[in-house]
């Protein structure tokens, strides 16, 4: 059985994380998988990616085999080894691709897979999710995620990566690390309604509306009117 279900249809494509059993925990291989299909869609100029998770949750946290209790320099050593060659660049490739991705957000989302989720361009949560950083070893959090909880209150941020505090999607949704929330039982089609939506638009014109999105914080005033009219004759080129 695949650890990763891929589909396409209608310009989308669907990434399906297919271990339910243990949580949708990305392993060795699952990570392999989901980065080559993540590259893939770029060639095949497919409109918007679809990230999911078979069973109850996304994704609650990596499955690398390590035994992190051990407390020796090997563990160490195999653990940042894990986060630079295999996790770390997965979450990146979700921060850098080219193509909308449309992240379901269900159950307990936990280590990389919250980092996954806020990586993706448009997160959609189930209420009844939470997020949280996961289990790791004391003093290591791991995918970038001190940085991609930067935005909210520092109070909530200590309790997230200090006290491994669960963070529920309808705050989430209310400190913007979430964009919407579905109505209950409904998580995939209302999913699948704003893939359909992105794909509406040529792979050109959402290729500028996501450098917009992406460099807005680092734009002043003035530099954010000369970047409107760059992306306004990028689109028309395109």
């Amino acid at each position: 059985m695949s650890e990763l279900v891929v589909q396409c249809d209608d310009d989308i494509m669907t990434l399906t994380l297919n271990r339910p059993l243990d949580g949708n925990r990305i392993t060795p291989e699952l990570a392999s998988d989901l980065g080559g299909a993540l590259r893939s869609a770029t060639k095949m100029k497919v409109r918007c990616i679809i990230l999911a998770g078979e069973g109850d949750s996304l994704c609650e946290g990596d499955s690398h085999g390590l035994d992190l209790t051990a407390g020796s320099e090997t563990a160490a050593r195999e653990l940042g080894a894990w986060l630079r060659t295999v996790a770390d660049p997965l979450v990146d490739l979700m921060h850098t691709i080219d193509v909308p991705t449309v992240t379901a957000v269900k159950g307990p989302v936990l280590g990389i897979g919250l980092a996954l989720t806020l990586a993706s361009t448009i997160t959609i949560a189930d209420p009844r999710a939470v997020l949280g950083t996961g289990e790791w070893p004391s003093g290591v959090v791991g995918h970038g995620i001190p940085l991609l909880l930067g935005s909210i209150p520092p109070a909530e941020r200590a309790a997230m990566l200090i006290l491994d505090r669960k963070m529920t999607a309808t705050r989430a949704r209310e400190l913007g690390l979430i964009c919407d929330l579905a109505p209950a039982g409904h998580l995939d089609s209302t999913v699948r309604g704003v893939a359909l939506e992105i794909a509406s638009r040529t792979p050109a014109a959402n290729g500028v509306l996501l450098r917009a999105v992406r460099d807005a914080h680092n734009l002043t005033r003035k530099d954010s009117f000369r970047y409107g009219s760059y992306l306004a004759e990028s689109a028309v080129v395109s």
